[in-house]
């Protein structure tokens, strides 16, 4: 029987944004591509949550209109500490795919389960 090798190499996935346990949401590398983020650099972005849906709300700075705190995601993991955001909404953990559609500026996120019942 012959081995398999392993390149390493991973095709990219669905874009989507994980939670975590701890209140730290992380982006995944097809999600990085999909909002043109250059590998190695912070991203800043705002953060958003739509009660009717359940979804959550990732827009860039200047891409939409409106006040609100910058999040920084780290350049090495992408990952940001988000507690009192998690909480204030009652995000569960798991896994949030990308809508496909924006909504005025707005990349929205649902959870998978949510997603594919």
């Amino acid at each position: 029987m012959p081995f398999e090798i392993y390149t390493g190499y991973q095709p990219l996935s669905q874009p989507f944004i994980f939670v975590d346990k701890f209140g730290r949401i992380s982006l995944n590398r097809s999600l990085l591509h999909t909002l043109g983020i250059t590998p190695g650099q912070p991203f800043h972005a705002l953060l958003g949550y739509d009660p009717d849906n359940g979804n959550i709300g990732i827009a860039v700075p200047g891409e939409i209109s409106g006040d609100g705190k910058l999040v920084v995601f780290d350049g090495k993991r992408y990952c940001a500490s988000v507690a009192g955001f998690v909480r204030k909404y009652n995000l569960k953990p798991g896994r949030y795919l990308r809508i496909p559609q924006t909504w005025n500026g707005w990349h929205q996120f649902r959870r998978e389960d949510l997603l594919n019942p």
